[in-house]
């Protein structure tokens, strides 16, 4: 019974030891057939949206022993993986050898993330919302399905949804391979109406090749600016800056909105060349009789130049009072050089007198026939003296009287003083001169004494000058400078202009300044004499803004007031013709001068010194000024 039994487990092993090495069913396998085995490879995901994937090598026409292995030197028929890439394989024989190689690709595969884009359209009812991600040109790999708030309205293969009501939208997308996620919601409104899109530009005055522009757009979002000038230049921004090379332009604005709305316009735009054009000037020389001053001319056709001398004069005509070399420059208004010319001037000796026994007379002095009245109070006389010729130009002066004091002196031929007197009755003003020593026919020490009178009846006046004056709210005070000719301008104590004119009209408390200006004309040299005097009064009243006036129909203001020394003239309408600018200070000093035709005129005045300026303005047949304060 043992040896039956012990038989059978022989036959059972031996049987499975054949089944698991065909060697001999190669060999006849070989004998009989001579078709080599092949391999192919595949994968598929463990499951949808994974990232574990099996890659299988399938073996045709496979005998005993032969074997699959991997690139990472793993032998059989499948293996698993999780990173996507390129996976190697080969089929050996039982010697060892390769028999056939095959690679294959694995994509990557990661979950859904929708996603919904609003594209506006200009066109009102043409708005589209898509989904992602898009259907691939050749194939279907997605299914979509819109919902409008907790609603369904669509579902298919198309990715998009034209013209949708207004609403809250989600999209659901499923992948053939079974990924599926939803989107985040949108919320989305149809366009209304188109976006209007206009823009404006200024050619700069000084460089006609560079220009501003300003975009508009009838919208109150938040929009992207996008200009396109025609000369392959781009900026993103509502105002820009722009040089263009000279030519013709169509230069294009495009406007977008944040919720997708656009709008665009284009104009033409020519650029002029830079002028290069060279001003041709001739210094003209005129002599006075004496031949001891030379009046020098810089003689062009241009009516806007300024004109710099070597001397640091700059003035179209000079006065020459030592020979030598005299040059001057022209510069058209944006200082820019245009022109030159230089000559050389003799000057002759003073002239002086053949009769050398006659005494000349002494200094002359005379009262200005204008009075500045103040009632009750004190008077101011000006007074004015001058020295014959050639002997104006004295060692030293002086000025005194017997009741008057001395506020104001011009130290310069013709001699000018201002008094003020506290008393009628009778006075003297003394004008002394000590003469330079080089000077003979004349007294070393000379004075002339004026006697005049004072009335009365000047108290009767209506004065343009009161003691401090309390007046009730409502009531209006009138104040008049005398009428004594010459330009008015009327200041309160913060530097506000408030009238020009010999009388004002005064309802608002306040330090009030008048400011005469006047000029006296004594061979061709001008002096200018400023007066000054204040008023307190108490009153309530409205206030009237600074440095703003109307020159013709040209309304101009000047800003910032104060300022720190850059300041810019606004003028409310473009300037057809040219406007001269002239800032002076107290003095009456020239301190800056130009000409414009600029709407928006700077003017850089970061070199005077702090306090309080008048800027004189003449055009249109006019003459206006405005205040200003730097600080």
């Amino acid at each position: 019974m043992k040896r039956p039994l012990l038989l059978f487990v022989l036959f059972i092993l031996c049987r499975m030891a054949i089944a698991q090495s065909p060697v001999a069913s190669l060999a006849v396998f070989h004998y009989h057939n001579t078709v080599l085995p092949s391999m192919d490879l595949t994968y598929r995901y463990l499951r949808p949206c994974s990232d574990t994937v099996i890659l299988k090598a399938t073996v045709y026409n496979r005998v005993a022993r032969y074997t699959v292995v991997w690139q990472n030197s793993v032998i059989g028929d499948s293996i698993i993986v999780t990173k996507p890439g390129s996976y190697v394989a080969v089929l050996k024989n039982p010697a060892g050898a390769v028999v056939e190689r095959d690679t294959i690709v694995v994509p990557p595969q990661q979950d859904l993330q929708p996603m919904i884009e609003i594209h506006r359209s200009v066109t009102p009812g043409n708005d589209t919302l898509i989904a992602f991600p898009q259907q691939p040109p050749t194939s279907t790999q997605y299914f979509y399905k819109w919902y409008r708030d907790i609603w369904e309205v669509a579902a298919g293969n198309y990715p998009m949804l034209i013209n949708p009501q207004p609403g809250t939208y989600k999209v659901y997308v499923r992948s053939a391979t079974g990924c599926s996620g939803y989107s985040d919601t949108v919320n989305f409104h149809r366009t209304e109406n188109t976006l209007s899109v206009d823009f404006s530009y200024q050619v700069t005055a000084c460089n006609p090749q560079l220009v501003y522009f300003v975009g508009t757009a009838n919208t109150q979002d938040s929009v992207t600016y996008r200009w396109n000038f025609g000369d392959g230049g781009e900026l993103e921004n509502r105002d820009v800056w722009h040089p263009f090379p000279a030519g013709t332009y169509n230069v294009t604005l495009t406007v977008t909105t944040v919720s997708g709305q656009t709008g665009s316009i284009t104009k033409p735009l020519t650029i002029q060349t830079a002028d290069s054009t060279t001003w041709i000037t001739n210094i003209i020389q005129e002599p006075n009789q004496c031949g001891d001053t030379v009046w020098l001319s810089a003689s062009n056709n241009q009516a806007n130049a300024y004109y710099f001398w070597k001397t640091g004069e700059q003035t179209k005509t000079i006065a020459a009072t030592a020979s030598g070399s005299y040059v001057v420059r022209v510069y058209d208004t944006c200082y820019n050089l245009k022109g030159y010319d230089s000559v050389n001037v003799i000057v002759e000796a003073p002239c002086t007198s053949a009769d050398t026994t006659d005494t000349p007379a002494g200094p002359t002095v005379w009262q200005d026939p204008t009075e500045y009245y103040w009632n009750g109070d004190s008077t101011y006389i000006s007074f004015l003296a001058t020295v014959p010729y050639p002997y104006e130009d004295v060692k030293s002066f002086s000025w005194s009287s017997d009741g008057g004091d001395l506020r104001a002196v011009v130290d310069r031929h013709p001699y000018v003083a201002l008094f003020s007197f506290s008393t009628p009755g009778a006075h003297t003003v003394t004008f002394t001169t000590t003469m330079k020593d080089n000077v003979s026919g004349m007294y070393a020490d000379t004075s002339t004494t004026f006697e005049f009178i004072i009335r009365n009846s000047y108290a009767a006046h209506n004065s343009w000058h009161m003691k401090d004056t309390t007046i009730s709210a409502g009531d209006t005070l009138t104040l008049h400078a005398g009428n004594p000719g010459g330009s008015y301008f009327w200041y309160s104590s913060d530097g506000q202009f408030t009238s020009e004119g010999e009388a004002v009209k005064i309802t608002k408390a306040g330090l009030y300044n008048l400011y005469i200006w006047r000029d006296y004309d004594f061979c061709a040299d001008w002096i200018n004499v400023s007066v000054e005097d204040s008023l307190n009064l108490k009153v309530l009243s409205m206030t009237r803004a600074a440095g703003e006036a109307t020159l013709g129909i040209h309304k101009v203001k000047a800003f910032p007031n104060p300022s720190k020394g850059q300041v810019y003239l606004q003028f409310e309408n473009p300037l057809p013709k040219a406007v001269v600018v002239k800032v002076y200070n107290l003095n009456g000093r020239l301190m800056y001068n130009r000409t414009t035709t600029q709407q928006l005129q700077s003017l850089d005045l970061s070199n005077l010194p702090k306090g309080y300026y008048l800027i004189e303005l003449t055009g249109y047949d006019q003459k206006k000024v405005l205040s200003l304060i730097l600080q």
